[in-house]
């Protein structure tokens, strides 16, 4: 058999490289392998390859000027201008190293390929490898990071796997998350590991009193937390010593860190080295305080050389290698304490210690070169079994793709932030779901499916759930509050055998999990709440149920548990919490007050002084107020086109399109995004011309619709189709709230948010300025309006206040104060009345909510900046579209725009499959708002 693999770079250290070199190596052994590197960088290898390999490099970079490997007349200055050139291939986002040198020689050598099956190392090599390589060659794709963590790079993941012959993830996890992304798309699908790299592997003795942490110095890898880790225990063990193996651009910074901590004498940074097998070998613990891993090389080394690990539980491949309390100790990820107590747990004992390295040894027999390779072969068999029917499949696999993506978009699953909690944990899973068709996996864990349930749900249905095993087991308990949105449960810790053993009892049959808070190294970072028995000494719990959606696009999982924590009594009769809270870490016994806090239906014990209003709580009430128009409406469109009809006030082509009025139902999915994320808004308002869409509960209490005759006191002013002049009479809908948030209907909010992210507690609100400048010109003739605006509000500025503006706002929620409208709309009279009498946009209008209303509140001390992380999708622009994967999958954006622009040529029926799959896909939930939803009160 001929077997091909394509990396970028062979001869530079990294996981990829190693593993695929490995790989290569072994099955050299009974087959012809080749290894193909797009770009070479170095003289040799980093990392051993077998000389049975065939290594082929494609451009040299290791000379002044970048060239073809192969013979060529290409003179230097060609090669020079190509590669100075974008590629046409591969796009910037997925791999930014490409150019168009690369192009032509990728080009050349797949066309010619002779291989029977071609193996690519990232998803752009996938991409090239699918729509370049020969008919024959079977393409398997061999994904060496979480794929559903990459974001832009891993794009052509999801455009191009359907026509794939197989998609190898490195974790159970990640083809999990493949299959309900891809669905009937998805090619053959498996789970192989890398495998250790072959030859003589010396054995650590394991009394060296050396932690070893190896990778790239760079931001993912976190390494600053093993030395602050370090730092908090190396005054115990003054004999210990932590070694820092690799390079990379924060080197300097550690070196600073290193001595700022004053443990220059304990903490070495080594450099890189060629002879990793020998260094672990001289370790006694390895770290690992990643943010995310694929499947890392430096954990199997070092459980091959009988290390055991201390690691963070991180998503990616951590927990699938290392066995919490077998060969090494897992901990929640980002806990620097937890950390330090797990490095601590082996560092004092050298029993436990010579224990896990024995156990960490076995990871030879199942990453073995030989059944990693048996692995492979054995799915280069079943490939070949299907050869007949391949094209067939392939065809019918890109048809159902086809079906549910649009331009680039693909509907996936959302990403599974959940920790990985080892073997142990999915061994008892599996039991639990044994016979048992109700429970369902979402991400890696098991769920609940529920389309009904909202964050805010889903935090009351976990407190609700554990305060009722508290009651049944008469455990007295307080409810407490911080900053967060995640309730937190108070018990004397004179309780926690019995809230333990409770917690255990009750949910034993159930897919409840359970987190340790302050944990002793006993507990793992998650477990089923029936394994929670015998955990000891852990300052608390996190308790929860994941909820998840059928189409697995939405998930609420431990980011809205229940914590309950195990409080310790003070000399003076009161309690010292485990963490802070709004009063501080210690509740002193005459504070101890019985009250009452109410969440949902039910009142909750607390303690009288969290009852009360804190000085940076907002406790004024929050309006939303939309503008929505359906331009399909045959009334509407008579109506403006009998009141625009040889009007000549809109000079800008993009201001008469009809695209400005369109409505693909983004109003319902940004109320639903409201009624998901916002749930403390008081009331909605819908700003509409004789307007009502059919799906809206109009009897709502919470929601009012606002005809323009309600707003415009100057009849003669109606009807107007100019999104300004409506804007400008905001401020005076009947019984709107002093405080308000302006929506245009293609806005959305993409995640819980509280409202000091748009208000001060004193009121104040916040602005969020766009990058986008105004540039420093009079207003042009074919200037947009909204462009056109911005420049008025300078001009009006710069006579204000004597001063001039440069940037326009993020296209988000405008935070307003009807006040400060009402100013504007005195002080600013002229331009106001102007504005509110254009029946349609014009380049003399004013912008108020987005433009004016933030720059002079700003400079009346009425406004302050703010800051929120927002995206904006130009609908009508096709390389916008992925983007609305990585939101789908990441979900971390505050809010974000799908604006159906002037740009582009998409045509209508295509925006409206993108838009409608993405909304649909991202807001699962249907809101109160619904006539018939199961929220809302006429469905019941």
């Amino acid at each position: 058999m001929k077997i091909a693999f394509l990396l970028m770079w062979a001869d530079v250290m990294g996981g990829t490289e190693a593993a695929v070199l490995t790989l290569a190596s072994h099955l050299a052994e009974h087959h012809a392998v080749e290894v193909i590197s797009v770009f070479r960088r170095e003289k040799a290898p980093f990392c051993e390859v077998s000389p049975k390999v065939r290594l082929r490099y494609l451009v040299d970079e290791t000379g002044a000027a970048r060239r073809p490997c192969r013979e060529t007349n290409l003179d230097d200055a060609t090669c020079a201008a190509l590669a100075a050139t974008p590629s046409e291939l591969v796009d910037p986002a997925w791999e930014g190293a490409f150019n168009r040198l690369a192009d032509v020689e990728v080009e050349y050598a797949l066309r010619g390929l002779d291989a029977d099956v071609v193996i690519s190392s990232t998803p752009a090599l996938m991409a090239l490898a699918v729509h370049l390589c020969p008919e024959r060659a079977m393409i398997v794709h061999q994904d060496h990071r979480c794929s559903e963590l990459r974001g832009s790079s891993g794009e052509p993941l999801l455009r191009f796997a359907p026509r794939l012959d197989a998609l190898v993830s490195l974790t159970h996890r990640t083809q999990l998350w493949c299959a309900q992304s891809l669905k009937d798309a998805a090619p053959r699908l498996a789970t192989i590991p890398n495998a250790l790299p072959s030859g003589y592997r010396p054995r650590s003795g394991l009394d060296t009193r050396t932690l070893v942490i190896a990778g790239r110095l760079v931001g993912e890898k976190r390494v600053d937390h093993a030395v602050r880790a370090f730092a908090l225990i190396a005054g115990r063990f003054p004999d210990w010593s932590l070694r820092i193996l690799g390079d990379g651009p924060l080197a300097g910074g550690l070196r600073h860190l290193v001595q700022s901590l004053e443990l220059q004498d304990q903490v070495h940074l080594m450099g890189r080295s060629p002879h990793m097998a020998e260094e672990w070998a001289k370790a006694s613990v390895c770290l690992l305080t990643s943010t995310s891993e694929g499947f890392p090389l430096v954990l199997t080394e070092a459980l091959a050389a009988g290390v055991p690990v201390v690691a963070y539980d991180c998503p990616g491949g951590t927990s699938e290698i290392v066995r919490h309390g077998v060969d090494g100790l897992l901990v929640p990820e980002g806990d620097i304490d937890s950390l330090a107590a797990a490095m601590t747990e082996l560092m004092e004992s050298p029993g436990t210690l010579r224990e896990l390295g024995t156990a960490a040894q076995e990871i030879r027999t199942w990453l073995s070169p030989e059944r990693i390779a048996g692995s492979w072969l054995e799915l280069f068999e079943r490939l070949g079994a299907e050869r007949e029917t391949r094209s067939v499949r392939r065809a019918e696999r890109i048809a159902h793709h086809a079906l549910r993506s649009v331009s680039g978009f693909v509907p996936v699953a959302s990403a599974d932030p959940e920790p990985g909690g080892g073997p142990r944990l999915r061994e008892l899973e599996a039991r639990l779901t044994d016979g048992n068709p109700a429970l369902a996996r979402s991400g890696a864990r098991l769920c609940v499916i529920r389309d009904d349930v909202t964050p805010e749900d889903a935090l009351r249905l976990n407190l609700e759930a554990v305060t009722r095993v508290l009651r049944d087991a008469a455990v007295p308990y307080a409810l407490v509050r911080d900053r967060g949105s995640r309730h937190r449960v108070a018990v004397d810790q004179a309780h926690r055998a019995a809230v333990l053993s409770a917690v255990a009892r009750e949910f034993a049959d159930e897919p409840v999990y359970v987190q340790p808070l302050k944990p002793t190294v006993c507990a793992p970072p998650v477990a089923l709440a029936g394994q929670v028995a015998g955990w000891g000494e852990v300052g608390g719990l996190r308790v929860y149920t994941i909820y998840s959606v059928a189409s697995r696009t939405l998930r609420h999982g431990s980011a809205f548990g229940c914590d309950v924590e195990f409080w310790t009594p003070t000399e003076d009769g009161g309690l010292r919490a485990v963490r802070p809270t709004l009063l501080g870490r210690e509740l002193p016994r005459e504070a101890m007050r019985p009250a009452t806090l109410r969440v949902g239906e039910r009142s909750h014990p607390t303690y009288e002084p969290f009852t009360r209003p804190f000085v940076d709580d907002i406790t004024f009430p929050i309006d939303v107020v939309y503008t929505w128009v359906d331009g399909a409406d045959p009334s509407w469109r008579a109506r403006r086109e009998e009141t625009l009809s040889g009007r000549n006030a809109v000079t800008n082509a993009a201001d008469r399109a009809d695209n400005r009025y369109a409505s693909r139902d983004e109003l319902r999915y940004s109320l639903r995004s409201l009624a998901m994320y916002a749930p403390w808004v008081r009331h909605i308002w819908i700003v509409t011309d004789q307007q009502v869409p059919s799906w809206l509960d109009v009897s709502h209490p919470k929601v009012s619709v606002v005809d323009h005759k309600e707003i415009f006191s100057d009849a003669d002013a109606l009807p107007t189709f100019n999104s300004h002049a409506i804007e400008s009479r905001l401020h005076v809908i009947p019984g709107l709230a002093e405080h308000f948030l302006y929506f245009n209907d293609d806005f959305f909010l993409g995640r819980p948010l509280n409202p000091d992210l748009f208000f001060l507690p004193s009121g104040i609100p916040l602005f969020f300025r766009s990058p986008a400048t105004v540039l420093p010109t009079p207003i042009q003739e074919d200037e947009k309006s909204f462009y056109a605006a911005a420049k008025t509000t300078r001009d009006l500025m710069e006579r204000e206040f004597g001063c001039t503006t440069a940037n326009t706002f993020l296209h988000a929620p405008y935070a307003l104060r009807k006040s400060v409208l009402c100013e504007l709309a005195e002080r600013y009279a002229p331009e106001v009345t102007a504005t509110s009498r254009s029946r349609s946009r014009s380049r003399e209008d004013v912008s108020l909510p987005s433009s004016l209303h933030h720059y002079h509140a700003f400079r009346s001390g009425k406004a302050a900046p703010g800051e929120m992380a927002v995206d904006y999708i130009s609908l009508g622009e096709r390389e916008h579209l992925p983007r609305l994967t990585r939101l789908l999958t990441l979900r971390d954006r505050d809010a974000f725009c799908v604006n159906d622009a002037d740009e582009g040529d998409m045509p209508e029926e295509e925006k409206r499959r993108a838009i409608s799959v993405f909304l649909a896909g991202y807001f699962p939930v249907a809101s109160e708002f619904e006539v018939g939803s199961p929220r809302n009160r006429r469905g019941r």
